[in-house]
């Protein structure tokens, strides 16, 4: 976060998206075949439960962004995708019928329409403001 300071003000005239990014989901086939409910119940459980691939690191890392977030400059936004990832184990690709231990895959999405779907509309929404 101290380097994305240093370049937020080396280069504050110019516009600047930060988009958050989730962490997979470990055993992602336990999940039910549909999104989660809760984001603070759901964040909770994943933060103590989940440090595999040191994704729980992302958390800690969005934190500090969003605290951060007071002293951006007026062209800089954050599209926080990471609640709505979060909530959606149930479309990455090992839930989607591939049960070859190979092709386990609890980061990546692969359904359509699926949440980074969504990200690209909030995306280009927020190129709207600059």
């Amino acid at each position: 976060v101290d380097e994305f300071a240093v370049f937020r003000r080396q280069f504050h005239q110019h516009p600047i998206i930060w988009i958050t990014q989730s962490a997979g989901h470990p055993n992602c086939e336990k999940f039910p075949s549909q999104p989660l409910g809760n984001v603070p119940a759901v964040v909770a459980e994943y933060i103590r439960n989940n440090t595999m691939y040191g994704w729980d690191r992302l958390i800690a890392l969005r934190d500090l962004i969003l605290k951060d977030q007071v002293n951006w400059a007026h062209n800089h936004i954050l599209v926080d995708q990471f609640p709505l990832l979060l909530l959606r184990p149930d479309v990455h690709v090992m839930n989607r019928g591939y049960r070859d231990k190979n092709l386990m895959d609890c980061l990546h999405f692969c359904v359509s329409p699926s949440p980074l779907d969504t990200t690209a509309v909030l995306l280009l929404s927020a190129l709207q403001f600059i």
